[in-house]
């Protein structure tokens, strides 16, 4: 401690089963400026925030039920964010496991930093399933509603077991890239869905749907359709794709594609529309092409629909 200049070395912090080491400076002053470079073996969020706990059922049923009316307009009120701008912290944390939203991931390393009111996340990267996750990202505070942007790069990821974890959903495979660019203005959830713009770019490769066989379908109903004898073969439950790309254009509260494909071995799909994720409505055309083989013919075959 010299003249209002703290300088700290961590040996070992533990925070709510949170161990961190490393190294922090604190030069004190009207708005304190924090600096620090730290490190942690592992940090399991969801616990650190009790989401590993079972759900009291009790809290929805009983208790106080008036004012109920009142709750959905609360939530669209914008988040007090004024402590930001009393803040001047800047710092750099390396994960060696990390678990978010149920999610893992490993060798986690951000820099980030906060300035009187606009917090900006400068770098991250993370393995993440077999592939990776890179992203920057910046949020505006110093006037209300807030504004942000974001972008984020996932490349070569796993998709089955990603979702298994996330959503305990394993109906798609895959390896997933996903390119994300976006910006916004306000952080209340009506504010954020209207006012969301940019771009989010999918790109599915060797991948599969489970739980139906699209190919087996079309034989069977084939052979019905001709009067020839099933051969009673069952064969295994999905359909496999090669490629599955789209990319979604979100603006006032629309999200619209004009290039959604997706090709399979019998299949091939071409997609354009928009839904309105305020009003919940969906407008799509979904073409769909059935080839005559396994080696590429395609017949004169085609299906439309609107949802």
């Amino acid at each position: 401690m010299n003249k209002s200049f703290l300088d700290f070395v961590l040996n070992k912090l533990t925070v709510n089963k949170i161990e961190l080491d490393g190294k922090a400076t604190v030069q004190l002053a009207d708005i304190p400026k924090v600096r620090f470079s730290l490190h942690s073996p592992n940090i399991d969020l969801d616990e650190f925030l009790g989401l590993n706990q079972p759900a009291d059922k009790t809290a929805s049923t009983g208790g106080e039920q008036t004012g109920g009316a009142s709750k959905p307009s609360a939530s669209e009120v914008e988040p007090d964010l004024s402590a930001l701008k009393g803040l001047d912290v800047k710092g750099k944390i390396t994960i060696d496991k990390f678990k978010a939203a149920n999610a893992h991931m490993q060798k986690v390393t951000a820099d980030f930093s906060v300035n009187r009111g606009v917090a900006e996340l400068t770098s991250f990267s993370s393995e993440l399933y077999s592939g990776s996750i890179t992203a920057k990202g910046r949020l505006d505070a110093r006037q209300s509603p807030a504004t942000y942007s974001a972008v984020k790069r996932i490349k070569g990821v796993k998709v089955q077991p990603l979702l298994k974890d996330v959503a305990d959903n394993d109906k798609l495979e895959g390896t997933g890239n996903i390119d994300v660019n976006v910006k916004g203005k306000g952080l209340a959830p009506t504010a954020m869905k209207k006012n969301l713009s940019g771009t989010v770019k999918i790109n599915f490769a060797d991948g599969a749907v489970n739980g139906i066989n699209v190919a087996q379908m079309i034989r069977e109903n084939y052979a019905r359709f001709k009067g020839q004898s099933l051969d009673g073969k069952q064969g295994p439950q999905k359909t496999d794709f090669s490629a599955m790309k789209a990319t979604l254009n979100l603006a006032n509260g629309v999200v619209s594609t004009k290039d959604m494909t997706a090709e399979s071995p019998l299949l091939r799909i071409q997609g354009e529309g928009s839904a309105n994720y305020v009003n919940e409505t969906a407008d799509f055309l979904v073409r769909t092409s059935v080839v005559g083989t396994l080696e590429g013919r395609v017949v004169n075959l085609s299906m439309s629909f609107v949802m």
